[in-house]
């Protein structure tokens, strides 16, 4: 049902386009399968883990309203400084939730972004920190 297409590469970039059933994918299409399909989310996590850069940045125009029916994109960049060992325990066990206006999100790398959303609130083990997403 997804597949993806080159859009440009070279030996630093990939920019990739979704497919789904053979035609291009739009980011409210996406949006939604990251959202309430755990199949495009494992297939989408493959996708990234497949890359051949040993370490990327993961890039994606941002959207609004009007542009959430456009076609979806990102862009991977190389990016071999970033590239180390995993931490054997990450972030497990250090987050219980996130906020995000009323959603909970359970899913440890959410809160990659805490620093980008406004209002975005997340609760640790352990006591009621809080952080408020404005830099």
């Amino acid at each position: 049902m997804w597949s993806t297409h080159t859009l440009e590469a070279t030996p630093s970039l990939r920019r990739i386009g979704l497919l789904q059933r053979a035609s291009p994918a739009s980011y409210r299409a996406v949006i939604d399968g990251w959202r309430t399909d755990a199949g495009f989310r494992t297939w989408f996590n493959a996708l990234l883990a497949g890359s051949d850069f040993a370490a990327f940045r993961w890039e994606t125009p941002s959207v609004t309203e009007l542009s959430v029916d456009q076609p979806f994109h990102f862009v991977l960049l190389d990016a071999p400084s970033r590239a180390r060992a995993p931490e054997p325990s990450g972030l497990r066990g250090a987050l219980t939730s996130v906020l995000v206006r009323g959603t909970t999100v359970t899913e440890a790398r959410a809160a990659s972004v805490a620093g980008r959303l406004p209002g975005l609130e997340i609760r640790f083990q352990g006591g009621p920190r809080e952080s408020r997403g404005r830099r």
